[in-house]
């Protein structure tokens, strides 16, 4: 599931989801997406959104995405994690 929350970020597309443990950590509420608790929750709010803030959200999801998925940035963080991997055990 968090590949495609990810993907969509990655293309400017908000994201409409339940508010659970998974998608917090990847919505922002009213950032780079809208959370809702219950079905009662999507009846009452409303989450057609006028160009400009579509505009300045789809913005954020792109943002968010390169600063915090970005491929490159996560192969960094992850070869950082084996370089200190490996000086401890030597």
């Amino acid at each position: 599931m968090s590949d495609v929350l990810l993907t969509a970020l990655k293309f400017g597309k908000y994201i409409i989801a339940k508010n659970n443990t998974g998608n917090k950590s990847i919505i922002i509420n009213n950032y780079n997406g809208f959370l809702f608790n219950n079905l009662n929750d999507i009846n009452e709010k409303n989450f057609l959104i006028d160009s400009l803030t579509e505009k300045i959200i789809s913005k954020n999801c792109i943002d968010y995405f390169n600063n915090y998925h970005n491929k490159y940035k996560e192969k960094e963080a992850y070869q950082s994690i084996i370089s200190l991997k490996l000086e401890n055990d030597i």
